[in-house]
C-alpha cells in the first residue's frame, strides 16, 4: 500500500512539473507551442537514458530537422544541462540520412516526416537515436515519441518497441504519463 502511495504522488509530482513547466496549454501561458514541444523533449531527457556508448560523452546532441519558425524554440534549449551533460542544438536542414549518426536526440518537424513517412532512412541504418516528432502516426511508423494536440494540450506517445532497438531505456514514471504506449 505504501508503494502505491508513492507512485501515486510521484506520478502526480511529474504529471504537475509537466504541467506547471511545460505550460500544456499554449493559449492560457501565452507561449508558442513549439515552445511547449521543445519543454517537452527538454524534460524527456531527464527520464530517459540513452546507449551506453553515448554516455561516455559530456554532452547530448540534440538535432532539429524543422522550419526556420520553429528553430527559436529549440535554440533556447541549447546550453541547458540534463545531470551533467550539456544539450548541443544542431539544426539540419538537408542530408540528414548523413547527418544522423552524430546525434543522440533527432526531433523531426511533422512537415519533414510526411515527406520521409516511414522513417526508413533510420531504421534500415540500425542507428541508435531517440527520435521524437509531432507527425500523426510517428510512433505506427518505428518513431519513439509522438507529440499530439488533444482538447489544446500536448500530449505523448511512445513506442517501447523502437525504444528497446535503439538500446534507449525510458524511465516507468514517463511511461505511466505518455496516453499511449506500444509494446
Amino acid at each position: 500500500m505504501k508503494n502505491l502511495v508513492k507512485t501515486t504522488i510521484t506520478v502526480f509530482c511529474i504529471w504537475t512539473f509537466f504541467v506547471d513547466t511545460c505550460g500544456f496549454s499554449w493559449d492560457i501561458h501565452n507561449v508558442s507551442e513549439y515552445d511547449v514541444k521543445a519543454a517537452f523533449v527538454y524534460n524527456f531527457l531527464k527520464f530517459i537514458k540513452l546507449k551506453n556508448g553515448k554516455e561516455q560523452k559530456d554532452y547530448i546532441n540534440l538535432c532539429v530537422c524543422c522550419p526556420e519558425y520553429v528553430q527559436d524554440s529549440f535554440q533556447k534549449l541549447d546550453g541547458k544541462k540534463i545531470g551533467s551533460k550539456i544539450i548541443k542544438v544542431e539544426f539540419i536542414k538537408k542530408n540528414i540520412q548523413n547527418k544522423v549518426y552524430s546525434c543522440d536526440v533527432l526531433f523531426l518537424h511533422r512537415n519533414f516526416v510526411k515527406s520521409n513517412k516511414k522513417l526508413d532512412f533510420i531504421r534500415n541504418k540500425n542507428i541508435d537515436l531517440l527520435t521524437i516528432s509531432d507527425s500523426k502516426d510517428f510512433v505506427q511508423y518505428g518513431g519513439i515519441i509522438e507529440l499530439f494536440t488533444q482538447n489544446n494540450k500536448i500530449r505523448f506517445k511512445i513506442n517501447l518497441i523502437s525504444a528497446k532497438k535503439a538500446k534507449i531505456k525510458i524511465n516507468a514514471r514517463l511511461l505511466q504519463l505518455a496516453r499511449e504506449v506500444i509494446r
